[in-house]
């Protein structure tokens, strides 16, 4: 399980508290001890003047040593002075070791969004890759920085096609 930090929603009037966001996987190399598959996701949130929920499950497959694919499950509960809203839907993304704790990784999201007079689908294509850092054991220090290639700020809740995360992530 991880929690993450994320580019936020619009008008996103949370001043110091956690922001919610998406999962921070727990991608890494397979070793014979621990089997290809793998699951995680994450389960985070804030409570002050603001609500944040994110509960997103994944299970992966690790193809080879340096490359794996999984899907997974995305709920997000926003509720501001400014917004309410609710995002759900699936993701699938692979993630490519391409130099020690180095990785690329892709991503396709659809979200159903539903806030007051709002609900539609949205899809994502975040591309990029980021750095991990091993703390000990099976923990983790993960940094990514992904690009959403389908992004418009016209359709869109997210302020940025850019997306940074960054977290701890500790293998079960």
């Amino acid at each position: 399980m991880a929690y993450s930090q994320v580019s936020t929603p619009r008008n996103n009037t949370n001043n110091g508290g956690s922001a919610w966001g998406n999962s921070n996987n727990d991608l890494r190399r397979g070793s014979k001890s621990s089997g290809k598959w793998f699951y995680g996701g994450n389960f985070g949130g804030s409570i002050d003047r603001n609500i944040y929920l994110d509960i997103s499950p994944l299970i992966g497959y690790r193809i080879s040593e340096d490359f794996s694919v999984g899907t997974g499950l995305v709920f997000n509960y926003v509720n501001t002075s400014v917004t309410s809203f609710t995002l759900y839907g699936v993701r699938a993304l692979t993630r490519y070791q391409i130099f020690n704790d180095l990785f690329l990784q892709a991503e396709l999201e659809t979200l159903r969004l539903n806030s007051a007079g709002r609900s539609e689908w949205q899809t994502r294509l975040p591309v990029g890759g980021g750095y991990r850092q091993r703390l000990g054991g099976n923990s983790f220090f993960t940094f990514e920085v992904l690009y959403d290639l389908l992004y418009d700020s016209d359709e869109t809740i997210y302020p940025s096609p850019l997306i940074l995360r960054g977290g701890v992530t500790v293998g079960i």
